[in-house]
């Protein structure tokens, strides 16, 4: 199904119980979806090639929730509501091996349920429930604790996205995070401590954490620029992958307390290597302009990355390329070491061009006012940021006024 492949992002609709006894498993009657159409250019003549593609207020798959007892053979539909016109994004096992924990989202993507359904009869229950002024973004950041009384749920209720430990009844035990900062994964919980990731010290900056169910947080890796983790099973080891706007990334071991056991790779050899070529300098700076602004009225600075060419004369004028994607929550500026187009755009630095980007309104882990004020308008403040930035690059002395384009892929294209 398109949707719940490109918007929800997975491909797995099928889990297994913690018992291994059941297997549940999502249906989807496509039977409503009309089909898109598009021609395939192969060989001497060209072909149509169909496909189930449901557009914005069009019908979309009706999603069934399913649990087939190995033993028995017996399958059982879980009760999700009489309301069809709906998405079930996420599914899982909670502890309890007979109850299986279904999400419920409206179409408007702004009221959430989870339900716990008995996967014995199909009977369900809300046992959560969380409404948006804007909509609710899903993610994989819900964890069952081994008690089988508790959870873990990541919501932006406060403004900004945190974790808040709930009893299985619905009820809020603590909110475990809180602060003017996006946690921006969870990786797990090892029965004292909960580990994550966070733009805790800068929307551009990632760093690893942990807090305990006391609210008592910690940091685990401080380094500068990106950290992404990859825990042990039982989180007592991790490898840290770091990179920054000038550093490839370097992959390192470590305690869960944060002690260095082993580099694993520095990336020394590459990082000497670069200095062979004659590369530009990419660097991060904050642009400041009345027109960034919050619906408050509030004024904001935008994060930023220039790519210079490596003889660059600021007495000389140069064209500008803008790089945008703009699309919500997303970010093209992070102090962290670039993937493919850092490559096209240190060629076209050789040619004398500069390039330039900036996390427009719109973007993520700055809140989520600045992320959600798009909604119902999308294009707009996105456009307006860049036309901003456009009209500030044009300000600069060493740019030409007149030759300043713009490129973008997908949302931004």
């Amino acid at each position: 199904d398109w949707v719940y492949e490109e918007e929800f992002s997975f491909s797995q609709g099928f889990y297994w119980s913690p018992d291994s006894k059941k297997i549940a498993y999502m249906k989807f009657d496509e039977s409503n979806v009309r089909e898109f159409q598009m021609e395939e250019f192969e060989g001497l003549y060209p072909d149509w090639y169909s496909f189930k593609y449901p557009k914005a207020g069009e019908d979309n798959s009706v999603v069934g929730i399913y649990v087939y007892d190995l033993a028995s053979g017996k399958t059982v539909k879980m009760d999700t509501g009489a309301e069809t016109d709906i998405y079930l994004p996420r599914i899982a096992w909670t502890k309890d091996a007979n109850t299986l924990a279904i999400q419920r989202l409206n179409r408007h993507q702004n009221h959430l349920e989870i339900l716990a359904a008995d996967a014995n009869t199909g009977k369900s229950r809300v046992f959560y429930d969380e409404t948006n002024d804007y909509y609710i973004d899903i993610t994989d950041d819900w964890h069952f604790l081994e008690d089988g009384k508790r959870f873990l749920m990541t919501s932006e209720k406060s403004g900004y996205n945190h974790i808040y430990l709930y009893n299985l009844d619905g009820s809020l035990v603590k909110q475990l995070t809180d602060g003017q900062w996006d946690v921006t994964k969870v990786y797990g919980f090892d029965g004292k401590e909960v580990y994550f990731q966070a733009a805790k010290k800068s929307s551009v900056e990632r760093q690893i954490y942990a807090v305990n169910l006391k609210g008592q947080l910690r940091e685990v890796i401080g380094r500068e620029g990106t950290n992404q983790a990859r825990f042990s099973n039982d989180f007592s080891y991790l490898i840290n992958i770091n990179s920054s706007i000038t550093q490839p990334r370097q992959f390192e071991l470590y305690t869960n307390k944060g002690k260095l056991v082993r580099v694993l790779e520095d990336n020394h050899e590459f990082a000497e290597k670069l200095k062979t070529f004659n590369l530009g300098e990419k660097k991060l700076l904050k642009i400041s302009d009345p027109a960034f602004v919050l619906p408050n009225g509030e004024q904001v600075e935008m994060d930023a990355w220039q790519i210079l060419p490596p003889d660059f004369d600021p007495s000389k004028k140069y064209p500008v390329l803008i790089y945008v994607y703009g699309g919500p929550g997303h970010q093209t500026v992070n102090n962290a070491w670039a993937d493919s187009d850092f490559w096209w755009m240190q060629l076209l630095a050789q040619h004398g061009i500069i390039s330039v980007s900036i996390n427009n309104r719109g973007s993520g882990a700055q809140g989520e006012v600045f992320k959600k004020m798009t909604y119902l308008q999308l294009g707009k403040y996105e456009t307006e940021d860049m036309i901003t930035l456009a009209k500030y690059m044009a300000k600069q002395p060493y740019v030409d006024a007149e030759r300043i384009g713009i490129y973008g892929w997908s949302y931004g294209g």
